[in-house]
């Protein structure tokens, strides 16, 4: 009698946003055990509030040497990246889970109904065809290689991964953890972010966009 005993891999994705959620709808169940830790007590919370919650899925530019030149701190190692996969085959992707998209004037692109929940609906229901595990208010603190595997701490839990992949944007916090794994992280630079300003003259100004425009902020010396 003989009994052959499969392992599965352990896949632990750091991070419950977009990214995490994607990578985890695309993974193969039958080849891993797929866990997602997020620190948050949800997950794409951001994805919710994208394009004035009607989430702008990507920007309508197929030519990868094109759609390269929107990063050019990273322009060389994403070419390969586009040409594998693009807005195009982005648009595919949630077409093929019965998500009909529309380009904007401006080439955002939105899902037709105009709602980040149908978005938010098929990842979550690709990820859960998958088995894959969510576990929220899970804040990671510490990994630690051991052996071929990794022990990863979180502030009430401890697990032990095969592969671990972060998808945690711009954590400050996981890029102390990865440089503690021995990875080099060259220092971020801002893209896109939010501004705090208290003055309600601007409240009906939300959503507005300009193609060009100039901020200064005289406290900081910021132009």
């Amino acid at each position: 009698l003989f009994i052959l005993h499969f392992y599965m891999k352990k896949i632990f994705i750091i991070g419950g946003g977009a990214s995490g959620l994607f990578t985890a709808a695309n993974l193969e169940s039958k080849k891993y055990e797929i866990t997602i830790l997020e620190q948050n007590s949800d997950i794409l919370q951001k994805v919710k509030i994208s394009g004035g919650g009607r989430c702008n899925v990507s920007h309508a530019c197929f030519n990868p040497k094109e759609l390269v030149q929107f990063y050019p701190r990273g322009y060389k190692e994403l070419l390969s990246v586009f040409t594998k996969f693009q807005p195009a085959d982005t648009m595919s992707w949630f077409e093929e889970k019965g998500i009909s998209l529309k380009i904007e004037e401006d080439n955002r692109i939105f899902p037709e109904g105009d709602s980040s929940q149908t978005i938010i609906d098929t990842l979550l229901k690709e990820s859960l065809k998958r088995n894959v595990r969510i576990i929220t208010k899970q804040s990671v603190v510490e990994i630690i290689p051991n052996g071929e595997q990794y022990k990863i701490h979180t502030q009430n839990q401890n697990y032990i991964a095969d592969i671990i992949i972060f998808s945690t944007g711009s954590s400050q916090k996981a890029y102390k953890i990865l440089e503690n794994l021995g990875h080099k992280i060259i220092p971020p630079v801002p893209s896109l972010f939010t501004f705090n300003i208290k003055n309600d003259a601007l409240t009906d100004l939300m959503g507005t966009g300009f193609p060009s425009a100039i901020i200064e902020i005289p406290s900081l010396k910021i132009e």
